[in-house]
């Protein structure tokens, strides 16, 4: 019973804590994410991804093992927050490929279409969802 009561005490208190502002992560923005690797005890950057002031995701940089840059890839979106466009690079800055993409009146996306370099259709992705 009193750890019960210790628990709930401790839960209002950390609830508390976060309404009040006093947290410094609530409400913070994500400004990159670095992905490190861990081989034999040696750490290295494998990816980093970095986001504008909104939240949305800008761009993804993947690195070889030596820390060189592998590929890019930067992301572009609609007035509704929705990731529109994406191109990737690879070595140079020369395109792999661009995906464009389309999304339903609920905001899911639907459709990716994906072109080569030099703008030729690839190939497209459809997406279905089902719901409960």
């Amino acid at each position: 019973m009193k750890m019960t009561f210790f628990l709930s005490v401790l839960l209002i208190l950390v609830n508390l804590h976060d309404i009040s502002g006093q947290n410094p992560t609530v409400n913070r923005k994500i400004k990159t994410i670095t992905e490190l690797k861990v081989d034999n005890k040696v750490q290295r950057i494998d990816h980093l991804t970095l986001f504008n002031d909104k939240g949305q995701k800008t761009e993804e940089i993947e690195y070889f093992a030596d820390g060189t840059v592998k590929a890019k890839t930067a992301f572009e979106y609609d007035i509704q927050n929705r990731c529109i466009k994406s191109t990737k690079y690879r070595k140079k800055g020369k395109i792999e490929k661009v995906s464009v993409f389309e999304y339903d009146s609920n905001g899911n996306k639907t459709k990716e279409s994906i072109f080569d370099p030099e703008k030729r259709y690839h190939h497209v992705k459809v997406f279905e969802y089902t719901y409960y």
